[in-house]
């Protein structure tokens, strides 16, 4: 009996410790949401406007519906075939193109044929190291006439494979420094290094 009584208390500290978790995260992402129209509003007017989207699963898309739903012609480049499949089937008669690479190898293969009124790029950058980072934000710029959107985690937000995908291992640890030094606008969601806080990097063009 003790031990059935002392399984059953655990189950039930367990299931209280993951609400409280998965409330702080919708907390989080609801801040990261409203900090992002609030400082970008121009999602609200992507009407017939070229944006480039970095990166989807089916279950973490965060603001591709946004976009598609306000008549942005979205550029889907995903790096990991399943996710780009996923997505595709979601919102395949919507998205303009959609295209299996990482981000850094299709820009420097078509930043030359394609110019964007915006790009987006959210909670990716961290997936990468600083190096291939700070390469694609010059190439991003010489892409876009319109504005770019960055978002990551505010410093140490260590995360390893997940579904197979090597490239959901986080291999930088970012902070304030390098957006500002590519003349971005930054606003901040927490507190340095801690679990959750965030990053969101804006530049017009």
């Amino acid at each position: 009996m003790l031990r059935i009584k002392q399984e059953t208390i655990t189950t039930v500290l367990l299931r209280k410790l993951q609400r409280l978790v998965r409330g702080q995260i919708q907390v989080i992402d609801d801040s990261r949401r409203d900090q992002l129209f609030e400082v970008l509003p121009e999602i609200n007017e992507v009407r017939g406007q070229r944006i480039l989207y970095v990166g989807a699963c089916k279950d973490r898309h965060d603001f591709l519906p946004d976009f598609l739903a306000r008549g942005a012609k979205v550029t889907l480049v995903e790096v990991y075939e399943p996710y780009l499949k996923d997505v595709k089937e979601l919102f395949k008669p919507t998205l303009a193109e959609a295209h299996l690479s990482d981000i850094l190898g299709w820009m420097k293969k078509e930043q030359p044929n394609k110019v964007f009124d915006g790009i987006f790029w959210w909670h990716g950058p961290e997936h990468v190291p600083t190096v291939y980072f700070e390469e694609c934000l010059e190439l991003m710029e010489k892409a876009c006439k319109g504005w770019i959107c960055l978002g990551f985690p505010w410093g140490k937000s260590p995360q390893d494979h997940i579904d197979g995908n090597k490239w959901q291992r986080h291999q930088s640890t970012l902070y304030t420094d390098i957006p500002k030094k590519y003349g971005f606008e930054v606003s901040t969601v927490g507190k340095p290094d801690q679990l959750g806080s965030s990053i969101t990097a804006i530049k017009h063009m």
